[in-house]
């Protein structure tokens, strides 16, 4: 297990924020026999941190797995270049436009 620490430490991952039950493992035992574990997570490096600021990850409720799924959840607001925050929105008629295809390329 170290060895994976220190893989992830030296390369700079950490754990995405999170909303949720704090565990995403569940053994299903009852009493003294329950293990509940956080080993589901998402982990990123600061340069993705700063690309998407606002992204969280959600634990969802767990069904049929002894796992709860995760969701990366990305929020609408962008960053501007004088540091705000902006909602994105996109009108469909934009398509159409010359040099769309090439704007979001560059974007």
């Amino acid at each position: 297990m170290n060895n994976s620490r220190e893989a992830v430490d030296e390369i700079g991952l950490t754990d995405l924020r999170f909303e949720g039950y704090v565990y995403t493992f569940d053994n299903g035992q009852e009493g003294d026999s329950n293990r509940q574990c956080r080993i589901d997570r998402a982990m990123v490096n600061e340069e993705w941190r700063e690309l998407f600021p606002y992204t969280k990850l959600l634990y969802l409720d767990k069904e049929w797995s002894d796992h709860a799924p995760i969701k990366v959840m990305f929020d609408e607001r962008i960053r501007t270049e004088e540091g705000g925050q902006k909602k994105f929105r996109f009108e469909h008629i934009w398509v159409g436009e010359d040099g769309c295809e090439e704007a979001v390329r560059r974007g």
